[in-house]
């Protein structure tokens, strides 16, 4: 059995799907496309979880007004009602989370994950946000993923 929407010409939303296949499957070093980096498969969930989204929570379209509205529900309408105070338990408990995500699927080593701890770390962020922003380009330049944007 096929799947149509693969065979779909090209569209502005579909191209940018495909570029970011490409992208999240292309090592970041050397721009090598890595097994699977333009499976129709990949392309298929980006666009189904894309279509299934955008029907239930924005059926209309995603315009101004509806960015106003979010914006004003969502984040000028937040309150504190749903905040917890958190014991050093709990935000030991939360630190803990991140293990899974960096050290299992990111293979960071452990020692470079125990040092978020540090209240240091993330005080001297922001100085290398700039890094980050010209890796961020470099990358988009290489891979293409911002042109069908």
């Amino acid at each position: 059995m096929t799947d149509d929407r693969v065979t779909l010409p090209l569209t502005k939303t579909r191209a940018a799907a495909e570029k970011m296949c490409a992208a999240v499957c292309t090592d970041p070093w050397t721009g090598e496309v890595l097994p699977g980096g333009h499976d129709p498969a990949c392309l298929t969930l980006l666009l189904a979880e894309r279509d299934l989204a955008m029907a239930k929570y924005i059926a209309g379209g995603f315009d101004e007004v509806a960015a106003g509205e979010v914006f004003g529900e969502h984040l000028l309408g937040a309150t504190t009602d749903h905040l917890l105070e958190l014991s050093r338990e709990d935000r030991e408990r939360i630190f803990n989370l991140g293990y899974f995500t960096w050290v299992e699927q990111q293979g960071m080593s452990i020692e470079e994950f125990r040092i978020r701890k540090d209240p240091r770390f993330w005080a001297d962020l922001p100085t290398i946000v700039t890094d980050w922003d010209r890796m961020i380009d470099e990358f988009n330049g290489r891979t293409g993923a911002l042109d069908a944007v």
